[in-house]
């Protein structure tokens, strides 16, 4: 008895500094996880043997494996498309929220908001000439928060549930109509959001590039004008069109395209990636057959290209996809443009040799910045994965079982190259879930979560009790929301045992409590607004599907 006592001591010390850490914000999260992991190895709560445990439990491998689909949707190209043809539409603020935070919303719930994230920078590459940023660019962002809850893949938090034995389903009954009606008090309520992107959002990073793409004989293209590939309204940047490989052709709307015509092109990647689909294109003048991918450099000022053309062939293997110039470029043949120090080039090779080619050459290579083009006739096919992994967990398939099938599929079809297949993971959110599920786990072995909830369970309305667990899990969210969902799972176990509530409605709770992370979207009191409708419809909607 004393030593469970010591014990359970121990392990309450542990979680209590960690609580206290975490709402500092200093160490970092996923460092403060394995402190805690260690001191609760150390005080021998967690066994040394099992201390690894969470790396290959649910929530971390279901993280892991979300990251890389993400990572394929970012690069397919795909998640523009709705945008570019509903352009037109989106001239008001309200229809902006009810288009591009209903798109978002969708993603948020399958891909979780890693996929959320990923189309979040899409409205400002393609929207703002005409009106983007605006207003509704936080409630975008906070529904990306609220579509999260429609199912357990939209956040850390709902995952960790889900591997604690909730349903996708008993998640989906309550997540969807509450993320469905925060859409609606987004709608609602934009005008309390603050007048300034959401800084947490990604940022339009898009240069735009001087490229040439190659329209070869039975390309779709052929005897359209070449005003007929802008789609929204949305230039395509042409400068000129080459043909007969001296002619140049003044870039007009009407011009008819021809077989082998060179198309000039002056245009941000996510456009260019989008005339080569439609033209079914390639890059002018490169041999991509043994090309495995597409990178970003800057020319530095002792380069050896300083002054140099591509045609004077000091790229060698290497093939110059575009060049990005301040103050913009001359309109001429893109081979014979003379290089400067300061250029930002597009560059397509053989990924594993071109580092050691580029830092030869004194070309800077921009590690964060990977670009994929032309591979855009699968671009559907990290959508349709993350769609099929949603399908299989509703029908009972393990998720990390059907994660790890989706991450197979979109390597196997090319969307994501193997070379960069863990880029796209949230390894901190992955070390975070890890860490500290072993000691969540021990919270609820230990005892420690019956001798808390015995400390303060007394008879009350069982909605009241729902309440309480999801407003704690909501301040947790503000600190971080995977983090709490772990520590007070075995808390909320233990609390429905003691007062009578079935576990899923208390897991519930803490799922949709933790998923809520308002605070990275800077909403303001629009944020507020969010959280109290979390509060009052999470509560009611619980109550009517599970009566307490």
């Amino acid at each position: 008895m004393e030593l469970q006592v010591g014990t359970q001591a121990t392990l309450a010390a542990i979680v209590v500094l960690a609580v206290v850490a975490l709402a500092w914000g200093r160490p970092r999260a996923d460092v403060l996880a394995v402190l805690a992991l260690l001191a609760a190895v150390l005080g021998g709560v967690v066994p040394a043997s099992g201390m690894l445990g969470g790396f290959g439990g649910t929530p971390a491998l279901a993280v892991a494996g979300l990251g890389v689909l993400a990572a394929g949707l970012r690069g397919s190209g795909v998640l523009a498309t709705p945008v570019r043809i509903l352009a037109p539409v989106l001239n008001h603020v309200p229809a902006q929220i009810a288009v591009l935070g209903g798109i978002t919303s969708a993603l948020a719930a399958v891909t979780g908001q890693a996929g959320a994230q990923a189309f979040l920078v899409v409205p400002g590459q393609i929207l703002r000439a005409r009106f983007w940023p605006s207003p509704a660019a936080v409630p975008v962002a906070l529904a990306s928060v609220l579509g999260g809850l429609a199912t357990p893949l939209g956040s850390g938090a709902g995952l960790v549930v889900l591997a604690a034995g909730l349903p996708l389903r008993a998640f989906a009954v309550v997540g969807v109509p509450l993320a469905l009606g925060g859409l609606g008090i987004l709608l609602l309520g934009w005008r309390l959001a603050p007048r300034h992107a959401a800084p947490d959002t990604p940022r339009d990073t898009s240069d735009t590039y001087v490229s040439e793409v190659h329209v070869p004989a039975g390309s779709p293209a052929i005897g359209r004008a070449l005003g007929a590939l802008a789609r929204g309204g949305a230039s395509i940047g042409a400068r000129a069109v080459i043909r007969e490989d001296y002619r140049r052709l003044p870039a007009r709307p009407s011009l008819v395209i021809e077989a082998d015509d060179v198309l000039v092109l002056s245009c941000d990647t996510d456009t260019l990636r989008r005339v080569i689909e439609q033209v079914r294109g390639t890059f002018a003048g490169i041999d991509s057959q043994h090309a495995t991918g597409v990178v970003e450099g800057v020319v530095t000022a002792g380069s050896s290209l300083v002054g140099q053309s591509a045609a004077d062939g000091r790229l060698g293997q290497i093939g110059l996809v575009g060049v990005g110039r301040t103050g913009g470029l001359p309109i001429m043949r893109l081979g014979r443009t003379k290089l400067r120090a300061g250029d930002t080039l597009v560059l397509q090779g053989n990924l594993d040799d071109m580092q050691g080619a580029l830092a030869g050459l004194g070309v800077l290579k921009l590690a964060e910045r990977r670009l994929r083009l032309g591979r855009t006739r699968r671009a559907s096919v990290p959508l349709l994965a993350c769609m099929g992994v949603l399908a299989a967990v509703a029908w009972g398939v393990p998720i990390a079982v059907a994660v790890l099938a989706g991450v197979a599929i979109v390597v196997v079809a090319g969307n994501v190259p193997a070379n960069e297949l863990y880029d796209g993971v949230d390894w901190p959110l992955v070390v975070t879930l890890a860490a500290l599920g072993p000691v969540g786990a021990a919270i609820g072995s230990s005892g420690l979560a019956a001798s808390v909830v015995g400390a303060v369970a007394v008879v009350v309305p069982g909605w009241v009790w729902v309440g309480a667990v999801l407003a704690l899990a909501l301040a947790g969210a503000a600190v971080n929301g995977p983090a709490a969902a772990v520590l007070l799972v075995p808390v909320a176990l233990a609390l429905g045992e003691r007062v009578g509530i079935p576990a899923p409605v208390l897991l519930l709770a803490v799922g949709i409590g933790a998923g809520t992370a308002l605070r990275g979207a800077s909403g303001g009191r629009l944020s507020w607004l969010a959280a109290g409708y979390v509060l009052v419809a999470g509560v009611a909607l619980i109550g009517r599907t599970w009566p307490a």
